[in-house]
């Protein structure tokens, strides 16, 4: 027997999970559905990534420019590839907190060329995904 749904959210961003949300603690059944990672673009591929890289950008700046504070420092190098694994870190500490606190069921679309959740695809989910 198949399960029905009083919603499906496509998309888990920043719209997506608040209104998944809402309508969960309103006792709806909720399907959420994601192309790839929880979070959308602000999690996975921007604020928090770019912000992350900001950061130690500016610490470099800062420690380069010491002196202007009175404080002396020796040779500043930046280690990317240790920059780049501390942003892919916090990424996956974003997106596993938002794995973590979902109490209802969340589907991976399968990605397709366009990238797109289309109707077919979110029926293939539902049938493959989704019927209990």
């Amino acid at each position: 027997m198949a399960t029905t749904y009083d919603a499906i959210v496509i998309g888990s961003g920043q719209g997506g999970n608040p209104l998944a949300h809402k309508l969960a603690d309103k006792g709806w059944k909720v399907a959420l559905v994601e192309r790839k990672h929880l979070g959308g673009t602000c999690i996975n591929t921007g604020c928090t990534p770019t912000k992350t890289m900001v950061a130690s950008a500016q610490v470099a700046y800062y420690a380069r420019n010491a002196k202007r504070w009175g404080v002396r420092t020796g040779r500043v190098s930046v280690d990317l590839p240790r920059i780049v694994e501390r942003k892919n870190n916090i990424v996956q500490q974003f997106r596993g907190g938002k794995e973590g606190i979902l109490g209802f069921l969340v589907g991976q679309v399968m990605k397709k060329s366009g990238g797109s959740a289309s109707p077919k695809l979110v029926n293939e989910l539902l049938r493959k995904r989704l019927a209990g």
